[in-house]
This record gives structure tokens, sequence and C-alpha cells, in this order.
């Protein structure tokens, strides 16, 4: 009985976002997997032979586009740098301890935060990978923490939980901004601050990305209302998600637990909320958590 009503679900969201999607949407883009056998995931639909795949760590999350050439990935015990063209590994950091979030500045600092009983802690190494001091509890009051986002002002950004909100701290650790958003989703993953001084946010098993204001009052969101309005797209748990430079958000639809093959791994969203594009590769991967648009 499961097995046909996960095949009905698969038609569904296939009839349904493939007939939305434009015939000509194609993007560049990489991906982390995270199951069991996780991998490193860089999809070229121009030039199909560029395309590769390499293994990371299970608890591998972050992504960020150092410059045209590298792509650096956190993993729970460090980073690794990777090659865009070809997917040769180019450097690699470990020894820490439960590393969610990782970042390259522009002084070629990595800021690696993570958590521990005690809360958020934030580890800084220089260029030549040499801890710069001793690590900093930046935020006591988070269980868990995802992904984060070092401002250009060096304020930190996340979404931690109990309850679910989004945070901004000072270089004091103090908190100058928060925002509930516990009615929007049952798990944050990813916080993103805007041009404009909005933020994104993704909502877990709220299966949407949220944008709200300065009071934390809800501007927009990309997904589902509320879980199962539209189950002809398959979304069950958003994680990751990208924004393109047309303001279209590309939503990470994460499927473990058991919903491998379920729904697409990958689901483009336009300002109307309108699915334009997905990516889903049974065998290629099986749960996708984070996305970084190459384009």
């Amino acid at each position: 009985m499961i097995k046909a009503k996960r095949g009905v679900m698969a038609s569904m969201w296939c009839a349904g976002l493939l007939a939305a999607q434009a015939d000509d949407v194609r993007h560049r883009f990489v991906c982390i997997d995270n199951a069991k056998d996780a991998r490193l995931i860089y999809v070229d639909p121009f030039t199909p032979s560029n395309s590769w795949t390499r293994p990371v760590s299970a608890a591998s999350r972050s992504l960020q586009r150092v410059d045209d050439s590298r792509i650096l990935v956190g993993f729970d015990t460090g980073f690794a740098e990777y090659a865009l063209k070809g997917g040769d590994e180019l450097a690699r950091l470990a020894g820490y301890e439960r590393i969610s979030s990782v970042a390259r500045m522009p002084d070629g600092s990595t800021w690696l935060a993570g958590h521990s009983p005690s809360g958020v802690v934030l580890h800084v190494v220089e260029r030549d990978l040499r801890a710069r001091g001793a690590p900093r509890l930046v935020y006591p009051d988070a269980s868990a923490l995802r992904l984060l986002q070092v401002l250009e002002n060096g304020h930190l950004l996340m979404a931690v939980n109990k309850p679910f909100r989004a945070v901004e701290l000072d270089e004091a650790g103090r908190t100058v901004w928060s925002a509930a958003l516990e009615a929007y989703g049952d798990k944050g993953y990813e916080v993103s601050r805007l041009p404009d001084g909005t933020t994104l946010a993704s909502t877990g098993g709220g299966v949407k990305v949220v944008q709200v204001d300065c009071q934390g009052r809800l501007l927009h969101f990309w997904g589902e209302q509320k879980r199962g309005d539209h189950p002809e797209w398959g979304l069950d748990f958003v994680s990751g998600f990208d924004r393109l430079a047309n303001g279209n958000i590309v939503v990470s639809n994460w499927l473990g637990h058991g919903k491998h093959g379920t729904g697409p791994h990958l689901v483009e969203f336009n300002a109307d909320n309108v699915p334009v594009w997905q990516w889903a590769d049974p065998a290629a991967a099986r749960q996708v958590t984070h996305v970084l648009m190459i384009e």
C-alpha cells in the first residue's frame, strides 16, 4: 500500500511540475546529498560531460562559492574546497567537532560555527589554517544550528530552535534582531538577509521559504502556505535554498526518513509562487539538503 501511494505521488508531482516548467529553463548547480553514502554533486545540463560527483561526509551542510573556480563545503569536523571544474579536492581542514556551517571571509579566514551543550560556538581559522584565538560561545540559547550567514557588518544571522526563530547577533554576541518563525514551520535550516533589509528563512516541515520584514511580519513565501496544499509539487521538507539573480527561489526538498523517490530534489519558484523548474534524479541523489546555483 505504501509503495502504491508513493507511485501515485511521484506521477502527480512529475506531471504537475513538468507542465509548469519552461522547456528552455536549465541551471548549473552544486548540491549536497546527505544520505548514508553522502556526495557532493555538480550538474551541468549544458555540457553534461562536465558534471561530477564526489563522496563527502553525511554531516556536510554548508556550501559557498569562494570564487569562479572553487566551492567551499562544510562538514561536522571542518571543511574542504573543491574545484568547480572536475571536482578535485583542493584543501581540507578537520579536527573540529559538531560543525554545522562554515563561511569564507574577505580576508581569507574561515569561520566555523557549531553547536555544543552550551550553545552555538564559533571558531576562526586564518588563511594558513591556523586557529585565530580560542573558540567563543556566541549564543547560549540554541539547541541546534544548521546554516549561519555572516553579514557584511560582521553580525551573525541564523535560525535556532525552541522556539523556532531567526536571530541576528552583533560581534559581542548580543541579540540585535530576532523574528518568531514558529508559525511558519517546525525546524529552520537557513536564514539569509537580502540587500533591502528583509530576511529569508526556510521552514523545514512548513515546506516553504518565507520573507519577513524587520518586525518579523510575513511579506511573501515560496512553496506551500500550509503542508498538503499542493501535493502535486511533492514537497516534504524545505532545508537549504538559493536565490537567483532574477529573484526566483530554488528550494532543496529534503527526502529523508524513507521519502526517497516521492518528489523532486530541487524546485524553483518565481515571484508568483509558481514552480518553473525542477530537478529530480533518484539514481543520482537520495536526499538533497542544500543547493548552490551556478546558473
